[in-house]
This record gives C-alpha cells, structure tokens and sequence, in this order.
C-alpha cells in the first residue's frame, strides 16, 4: 500500500507547481496575470465616477489607490483581494 506524502515532505522541493498547488504561493510556473486595454480603459472611467461620487477624501484616495492595486495585480488572487476591498470601501 502506497504511503502519502506529509505536506512538508512536499515543501522541501520549493517547486512552483506544487506549492501553488497546495495554496503556498500565487506564482504557478509562467502563467503571469496580464490585463488587456478594455479592461485597463474600464478601470480608468470606474476611478473618474469614484472622483465623481459623493465621498469623503480619504475614502476616495482609498478606493482610487486599490484601483490603482487592481491594475498592476500580478495573479487572480491579487485581482479578486483588490475587487473585495473595493467592494468593502464602498459599502461604507
């Protein structure tokens, strides 16, 4: 019968692969996060309606800077933690 390994008999190799696998890193081989230009246009016109919006200062130079964060997010965790804070922002 086959033996499994212990997850720190698995951590020992630090391989990409097997440490995206058990949620240890965001980095899965050369898979890179790259946002296209509609979606970089989108979050352009999303921080001039926050600019627009009824807030207090400090809540807008918040919610612009994770926008800023979303842009430059280099792996879909990133991408939804950013969307979540922004979420959690504006709600307030």
């Amino acid at each position: 019968m086959p033996m499994l390994k212990k997850r720190e008999d698995l951590t020992d190799t630090k391989d990409n692969n097997t440490m995206f696998a058990l949620g240890l890193s965001d980095n899965f081989g050369d898979i890179v996060l790259v946002a296209d230009e509609d979606e970089q246009d989108d979050i352009d016109s999303k921080i001039k309606d926050v600019k627009n919006m009824d807030l207090d200062e400090e809540t807008k130079m918040k919610v612009i800077n994770e926008y800023n964060n979303l842009r430059n997010a280099k792996s879909f965790k990133e991408k939804i933690k950013y969307e979540k804070n922004i979420r959690n922002l504006l709600k307030k």
